[in-house]
Parts: structure tokens; C-alpha cells; sequence
């Protein structure tokens, strides 16, 4: 029996907290001693010894003492008694072993009380926690220290803030004033609080009211574990959208890095709905944290519209440009036209890669239209490349941008952005004349000169400003509507009659040496009498008058 005592000691004892009305409650079971008596006033007869083990009494009832003398368990019993009520059942069990005497000499013992609240008639377990007390002595020996110790049990520090707990688990069921003394409590004394206590209130008290500023305190808990169960506990909650954002938004701000994983991976967990809640993890100073929410929403895609709004918000530009990068990543993964905006803006503000953006606005098609005032503004940048790409997408967004594109490009001061933007009037077609028709009246020639091979280059729905043109000013102007009329066999240039004083030349006369030959990839020489750079092609005027428009890479060399 004594080393059966000293390895493993099990004490097990139920109480029943009894209803205030007067009698016993019907088919209630006969259990020992029934607990708290708070309002008894008469002096307790001296405990006698519960059980003996080797001679050594321990207290009948050390558990009733510290229930007792729970303020908690008071407040909560006179309300029963004014409610006529029944009082939970509090079954408390104890273990209690040694671990024996180590090598220095000093003994050590354990003891360990578990609590089940449930409730009088159901049954129902209301709640269900343990704590664990330690004791050491060099003076005494393992077996004489746990006698010792679970004498003074009634007076345990740790059972008594086991009373407490139950205590308030019992008042958050019981609904009233009494009920919403329990956040209150707890945000001026966090060291109650456990896993096993958060969970037993928001169970019995799921309204986001009553439990989001408990879940809110139990944040600014110094244990992990209760931190931990505050996300455990949420989703037995229902809370606004908004509510959840601002615990989230508390959550993912946390110093503890485990609560601020956690609170991603269930972010994730709950899908594309949380998209709002996992967008705000893009401005976590965490990276790991905001690499996965970020790899997250681009996988959900379209799907995490509702991540919308604060994505916008974190484009702007007061925003850093890592931050910027991020949500405007996710905005065109998703694909509406709330992107198209925010993607011209980084046209100019530069961001992200160009070529990137301009992909993913040609991309959005016809949502793209809210991006047009932002990219006619980007316009007026000065990076060349910035107007080209400018003009690209705006081409891309559908004809009734020719005008813009006529009169912007072919006017600009760069020749790069010029031939970019005959090139995209070309591909737009009959809809691009009438802006470049207009632009026939402008004083530079260099514009008309542009306007006019552009209009040759579209063909036949030009052929009446063509005509307009043979009458223009300058000579360079009326040759090149000259040759466009004649390859469209609309008029025949017929050669000028020589006269008496003209100098016929020999044709086999080898040509000026200030003339080009030019040999195209396809093997093809032309002979050529002036070659202008155009950036990305060239302007060649053949030795028969004729002008053609080549690109750089459809020509082998220039002699």
C-alpha cells in the first residue's frame, strides 16, 4: 500500500451545487457533501479526516473550502438563489503521485486536479479544465511531502483559480448583468484565462456582442496557448464582415509569429470569401506571411473579388512601391476592371515591369475603358518608350482612340513615336482617316508628310484625302499622296514631255554615287535616292519617286 501511495494516489470527490427552492430537487443522486453554502452564517463543525493513508489524515473536503471562499462562486450562487434556480454539478478529481527523491536529496511531489462542470438536469459538460501543482523538500522524504501537500490543498493557489474559472463559466451561462460581469473581469485579470476557459465562454455565449471583446482581451494574453485559441474559437462566432477584419487586422499585427501563421492558414482555409481579410495580410512586416497570402490570392484568381476595395486601397500612390507591386499582382489576377486604373498609373509611375502591365490591360479587353483618362494623361511623360506603350494599349482598347493616337503620336516630337503610331492608325484602319484627314490642315509638313504616307498605307478609304493632298504646299507632301493614288490605279502619273533644253540621260548610265543601294532579307535590291530613320523602320525614296515604308528587321543591309 505505501508504494502504491507514493507512485500513484487517486482521490476522487463530486459535489453538487443544489438549487435555492425549498427542498431537494426530485431524482437527484446522493453525493458527498454538497458545496457552496456561502450564505450559511453559522460556525462549521471542525472537518473530520476524509480518508487516512499510514496514519496521515488528510482534510475531508479541501475543495469545498475554495469554492467557498471564490468571490466569483458567491456573486453567481446569490444570483441562483434569487432566480430559485439549480446550480451546476462540479465533479473535481485529484491524482497525486511522487516522483521520488533525487540525487541532491531533495523530494519532489505532483498533484493534479481536473474539473467537470455540467449541467443539473441535462448533463451537458459546461466545462472541463485541470491544474497542476509541484512540491520539493529536502527535509522530507517523497512519500511524507505529498501527505503534507494534499493537506493544504484547501488553501491551493491553483485550485482556487480553478474555482474562479468555473465560476465564470457558470455566470456566462447564466445569462443577465451577471453574464456581462465576465468580459469585464477577465480584461483585468488575463492570468484566468486558458484554451479550456475561451472555449467553455464562447460556447456558451456565441454572440459576436458578448464574445468579440473577450476574444479581443484574450489577445493581449502573455500565453501563447491562449492566443492561439482565440483563432480556434472564431469560427463558432458570427461576426460582420467588418468585426472580422479589425480582429483579423489584430490577429495578423500580433509580435507572437505562430499566431500570425495561424491566422493566414484559417484565413485560407475559409477560401475566397476571406479574400478582404488575406489581402490585409500583404502589409505584413512578415515576409513568409505575406508570400503566402499573396500566392493565395493569385490562385483563387477572379474568385477573390471581394479582396477588391483594400487592394485598391494599397495601390495608391502615398504606398510604398514593394506594397504597390503586391496588391496590383493580385488586382490583375483578378481581372475586373477595377485593375485597368491602378495598371495605367504604373505605366507611368513605373513600378512594375512595363511590358507586364501593358500585357495585362490589352488583356482586360473592353474593361479596360476606365483606364483611357489615366493613359491619355501618362501621355504627357517624357520617356519615349512610356508613350509608345501608351499608344499601344490604346489601340489595343478599341478604334474610337484613333483620334488621340493621330494627334498625339504623329505629332510628337520623337520619331520613334511617330512611326509607332502610323503603325497603329494603319492596323486600325478606316476608322483612323478622318482624324488624320484632319490633321492635312496642321502647319508642320513633317505632320502632313506623316498623315499622308499613313493614309497610303490604308488604302483605298482614304482615296479623297489622298486627292486633297496632290494640292498641298510642299513638294514632299504631294508626291507621297502622288505615289498612293497611283499604286491604288486611282490616278496614272504620266512622265513629264521633255523639252528642247532638257538633259536626256543615258540609262545605262550608272546611277549618282549619293544614291543607297538597299538589299532586303528576302534578296530583293532596291535602288534608293533617300533613306530617313524612323526608329524602328525606315522611310526609302526609290530612285523612280516612289516611297516605301520598311521595317529595321525586313532589311539585310544599306550600301
Amino acid at each position: 500500500m505505501t508504494l502504491i501511495l507514493r507512485l500513484f494516489l487517486v482521490l476522487t470527490f463530486s459535489l453538487l451545487v443544489w438549487g435555492c427552492g425549498t427542498g431537494k430537487p426530485q431524482n437527484t443522486p446522493q453525493l458527498p457533501a454538497p458545496v457552496p453554502a456561502a450564505e450559511k452564517t453559522q460556525e462549521k463543525p471542525p472537518e473530520a479526516p476524509f480518508f487516512t493513508a499510514d496514519g496521515a489524515a488528510v482534510l475531508r473536503n479541501p475543495f469545498q473550502k475554495c469554492v467557498e471562499a471564490s468571490t466569483y462562486w458567491r456573486a453567481y450562487i446569490q444570483q441562483k438563489k434569487n432566480e430559485g434556480a439549480r446550480r451546476p454539478y462540479l465533479a473535481f478529481s485529484l491524482t497525486s503521485s511522487d516522483s521520488g527523491t533525487d540525487r541532491g536529496g531533495i523530494a519532489s511531489v505532483m498533484v493534479k486536479i481536473k474539473l467537470a462542470m455540467s449541467d443539473p438536469l441535462s448533463r451537458k459538460e459546461l466545462y472541463d479544465d485541470e491544474v497542476t501543482e509541484d512540491a520539493s523538500n529536502p527535509t522530507m522524504n517523497s512519500k511524507s511531502l505529498l501527505e503534507e501537500h494534499l493537506k493544504t490543498l484547501g488553501d491551493s493557489r491553483m485550485l482556487a483559480l480553478l474555482a474562479d474559472r468555473a465560476a465564470l463559466v457558470a455566470m456566462a451561462h447564466a445569462g443577465g448583468e451577471i453574464a456581462a460581469d465576465v468580459p469585464k473581469i477577465l480584461s483585468g485579470n488575463l492570468k484566468l484565462l486558458t484554451p479550456a476557459l475561451l472555449k467553455s465562454l464562447v460556447a456558451a455565449r456565441p454572440d459576436a456582442a458578448w464574445s468579440l471583446p473577450l476574444l479581443k482581451n484574450a489577445l493581449r494574453s502573455r500565453d501563447a496557448r491562449v492566443r492561439l485559441a482565440v483563432l480556434q474559437e472564431l469560427p463558432a462566432i458570427k461576426l460582420a464582415e467588418t468585426q472580422q477584419l479589425e480582429l483579423y487586422q489584430e490577429l495578423l499585427d500580433s509580435s507572437d509569429a505562430a499566431v500570425r501563421l495561424e491566422a493566414v492558414k484559417q484565413l485560407q482555409n475559409l477560401g475566397p470569401s476571406a479574400g478582404a481579410l488575406l489581402a490585409y495580410a500583404l502589409l505584413n512586416d512578415d515576409e513568409a506571411i505575406r508570400v503566402s497570402a499573396r500566392n493565395t490570392l493569385l490562385e483563387w484568381g477572379p474568385e477573390a473579388r471581394k479582396a477588391t476595395p483594400v487592394l485598391l486601397q494599397q495601390v495608391g500612390r502615398d504606398q510604398d512601391k514593394p506594397v504597390r507591386s503586391r496588391a496590383l499582382s493580385v488586382l490583375a489576377s483578378i481581372g475586373g476592371e477595377e485593375s485597368a486604373a491602378p495598371l495605367a498609373q504604373a505605366l507611368v509611375d513605373q513600378y512594375v515591369e512595363t511590358g507586364w502591365a501593358v500585357e495585362k490591360l490589352c488583356a482586360l479587353g473592353e474593361k479596360a475603358k476606365p483606364a483611357v483618362p489615366v493613359l491619355e494623361h501618362a501621355f504627357k511623360v517624357t520617356d519615349t518608350v512610356t508613350r509608345q506603350n501608351v499608344l499601344l494599349v490604346l489601340q489595343k482598347l478599341g478604334p474610337e482612340n484613333a483620334a488621340f493616337i493621330a494627334n498625339q503620336g504623329l505629332t510628337d516630337m520623337e520619331k520613334e513615336v511617330q512611326t509607332t503610331a502610323s503603325k497603329l492608325l494603319t492596323e486600325i484602319g478606316p476608322d483612323a482617316v478622318k482624324p488624320l484627314a484632319e490633321l492635312m490642315s496642321d502647319t508642320r509638313y513633317s505632320v502632313r508628310r506623316m498623315a499622308v504616307m499613313t493614309m497610303g498605307k490604308i488604302g483605298p478609304p482614304a482615296i479623297e484625302p489622298l486627292k486633297a493632298a496632290l494640292a498641298d504646299t510642299d513638294e514632299e507632301v504631294r508626291a507621297r499622296a502622288k505615289s498612293a493614288l497611283s499604286e491604288m490605279k486611282v490616278i496614272t502619273v504620266k512622265p513629264r514631255p521633255l523639252n528642247a533644253w532638257d538633259k536626256v540621260e543615258d540609262p545605262d548610265k550608272p546611277k549618282p554615287a549619293s544614291y543607297k543601294t538597299v538589299t532586303t532579307r528576302d534578296g530583293k535590291k532596291l535602288l534608293a535616292e533617300k533613306v530617313v530613320d524612323f526608329g524602328d523602320s525606315y522611310s526609302i525614296k526609290l530612285d523612280t519617286g516612289k516611297f516605301l515604308l520598311l521595317k529595321k528587321s525586313e532589311i539585310e543591309k544599306i550600301e
